[in-house]
């Protein structure tokens, strides 16, 4: 992931490389009402910056943390809402749904619920190394 870091007319990239990754989807189990809450924990490492980034401020490695936060969380919610408008589910959500409706579960139900599913996306960023690239 890229992204930028500190304030101003000049803003640094940043790429950050994921090392460890843990997702939880949750239901609403309201099949009238559908909410799927997706969160996602991720603990990456700086995998380049450049010099005058200052990543050895705290500071600055919080707001790295919270700018990748948001981009991500945005890019989640923008793909699921994409997903939804095409009725495709390569990432399994309707199992969250499913396993609360085993009998009654059907493609076509899932279609119906899919198509009314609000996403809450959170996502959790930390960050436990950076390599300068210079």
């Amino acid at each position: 992931m890229q992204t930028k870091v500190g304030g101003g007319e000049s803003k640094n990239y940043i790429i950050l490389e994921f090392v460890r990754s843990r997702v939880k989807i949750k239901s609403n189990k309201d099949l009238q009402s559908p909410k799927l809450k997706v969160e996602l924990n991720l603990i990456s490492q700086v995998y380049g910056y450049v010099e005058n980034a200052h990543l050895d401020n705290a500071d600055t490695v919080q707001e790295l943390e919270k700018e990748a936060e948001k981009t991500i969380g945005k890019q989640i919610k923008d793909l699921l809402e994409k997903l939804k408008e095409m009725q495709v589910d390569p990432a399994q959500l309707g199992e969250a749904f499913r396993i609360c409706y085993p009998h009654q579960w059907s493609k076509e139900l899932w279609n119906d619920t899919l198509s009314e599913t609000e996403f809450d996306v959170e996502v959790k960023v930390e960050i436990t190394k950076a390599d300068y690239l210079g």
